[in-house]
């Protein structure tokens, strides 16, 4: 499938508390929502059937977010259990600002390699902060697992010291 008619990435955002979840929602969907498919949900279960249904269906999730203090599941528990699933997302706790005890569960998830980072939930609106984690979430997404224009293409045999000569060119 072309890159034209390929169905726009994910971001999944995962929190029980409906106001922050409706910001969210709103900022990842005004910042991010021509380029990619915003789907939000209210708790971890739902948000679990929500991947396994993404998976099935052969899509792409670029981003996946989940509140750290969701009732039934933590959020570092969602997000090891969302890299099970889709391994190439990228993965962060949603966390309150100013909010003391998320330090060490912060520090222990990103040791153990169960969360990528963390972003703080956002405030006003827009909110900065939050879209200047998630933009680095997704430049580092897309450089690792989405297909970049080619200007040039070397056609030669592939152990060919010329051939080899000008893709090493081309590539500086």
């Amino acid at each position: 499938m072309d890159q034209a008619h390929r169905p726009r990435p994910v971001l999944l955002a995962v929190d029980d508390d409906a106001d922050d979840r409706a910001k969210i929602e709103r900022e990842l969907y005004d910042r991010y929502g021509r380029s990619y498919r915003i789907v939000c949900e209210a708790s971890a279960e739902a948000g679990m059937s929500t991947l396994e249904k993404l998976r099935a269906a052969g899509e792409e999730v670029a981003v996946v977010l989940a509140n750290l203090w969701m009732p039934k599941m933590t959020g570092t528990a969602f997000l090891a259990r969302a890299h099970r699933i889709l391994p190439t997302a990228k993965r962060a706790l949603l966390v309150t600002w100013g909010d003391p005890p998320v330090r060490e569960p912060i520090v222990r998830s990103m040791t153990l390699g169960q969360i990528d980072y963390y972003v703080p939930k956002p405030g006003r609106s827009p909110d900065e902060r939050f879209h200047a984690i998630i933009a680095q979430f997704l430049s580092e997404w897309a450089m690792a697992y989405r297909p970049t224009f080619e200007a040039i293409r070397v056609v030669g045999e592939r152990s060919s010291a010329r051939s080899h000569e000008l893709r090493d060119i081309c590539e500086r």
